[in-house]
């Protein structure tokens, strides 16, 4: 299958999961954490097939676009799903001014780090937070005040000059 064997549309998240439901489009690249609420739905109304990227095909992306991580989505996470998907995630990342101040940068990744439990309160996907993966792979320099946090924590980070 190659690039020719598709006709790409360009659509909303939630226009996605419709034009599924309604048979209009075949598949969908749904950028979202998983369970996400358009994909619970769609799953409880029509068949849902996650596909898996092997090893092979994974290595290759990770390599060509180290902001992207491996991700397994488990068996279960939605209706009628019952094998692990492994797929991509990108990692959400706070970007910043370069000029904006040490102590606020510093005060914004502390906050979020020593605020985990209350945010997984909120939201399951905040028992993800992780120091290590935060860092890992990120293409552009770290504010001074965040790099700070960071190494504090054990980990460097390059910096805006």
């Amino acid at each position: 299958m190659t690039l020719d064997d598709i006709t790409p549309v360009y659509q909303s998240f939630g226009d996605s999961t419709e034009s599924l439901k309604d048979g209009k489009i075949d598949a969908a690249l749904i950028t979202a954490g998983a369970p996400t609420t358009a994909v619970v739905d769609l799953a409880t109304s029509n068949s849902v097939y996650l596909v898996s990227i092997d090893e092979e095909h994974m290595a290759k992306l990770l390599a060509d676009c180290p902001w992207y991580a491996s991700y397994t989505i488990p068996a279960g996470t939605y209706s009628g799903f019952d094998s692990d998907a492994v797929t991509v995630t990108v990692k959400a990342t706070l970007v910043c001014r370069a000029d904006l101040a040490d102590d606020v940068a510093y005060a914004i990744v502390s906050t979020i780090y020593n605020n985990a439990d209350a945010i997984t309160a909120l939201h399951a996907k905040g028992a993800e937070l992780s120091l290590d993966f935060a860092t890992d792979g990120i293409a552009v320099p770290f504010a001074k005040g965040a790099a700070q946090f960071y190494a504090e924590n054990g980990i460097t980070v390059a910096t805006v000059d």
